[in-house]
């Protein structure tokens, strides 16, 4: 995008900025279009998503194709990224997780009730709260651990302790309960009776 617009005129940055921002548009529909379509909404409820969609992922490349100068303020790549990486990799699995647990609920096969979702999640999040505290570390990691970094161990240890104290039995605030499997054996593993549909 930089090079595009270093040197153009006011028209031909537009342009630019134009075609990037109908690319991603364009481009990422696409992608979610079977998901979107199975959702059973009307077709301007399936639009609306899927503009909304692209929107997100097009919006930071046209504000930054807009004004190149803010791109050289941003801050290079180096140990904090790597560390990004991993812990969004914590996260993709939890959410990873959560959509084999709707496939599980769609199929009824009950692998995958409610403690064991949690327990899973709990495991998952303090795998991720040991490695922002440095207790475990990648191949090639090296640096202090920053104050930013063990804040976000931190939190991530807090949700590590109420997902285990969700699969102890205690009850969860409705938006980890809209999430969590909706049906619940003690020691994991078969379709408990309590609110399967």
């Amino acid at each position: 995008m930089r090079t595009c617009t270093r040197g153009a005129s006011a028209a031909e940055a537009w342009f630019s900025t134009s075609i990037a921002f109908h690319a991603r548009v364009s481009a990422r529909p696409s992608a979610i279009g079977p998901c979107t379509g199975a959702s059973g909404g009307s077709a301007g409820r399936v639009a609306l998503g899927m503009t909304v969609f692209g929107l997100t992922m097009a919006v930071p490349f046209v504000l930054l194709s807009l004004v190149p100068g803010r791109i050289k303020a941003m801050p290079r790549s180096g140990e904090w990224m790597n560390t990004v990486k991993v812990t969004l990799g914590f996260v993709e699995l939890a959410a990873a997780l959560k959509f084999f647990s709707n496939t599980d609920l769609v199929w009824h096969w009950g692998w995958l009730s409610r403690e064991l979702f949690l327990t899973f999640w709990m495991g998952i999040f303090g795998v991720a709260a040991l490695y922002l505290f440095g207790l475990i570390r990648m191949q090639g990691a090296q640096g202090e651990i920053s104050p930013g970094r063990m804040v976000t161990g931190l939190l991530f240890v807090l949700l590590a302790l109420y997902c285990g104290n969700g699969a102890l039995g205690s009850t969860l605030d409705p938006v980890m309960t809209a999430i969590l499997p909706n049906y619940s054996t003690r020691l994991g593993g078969g379709a408990g009776a309590e609110g399967e549909t």
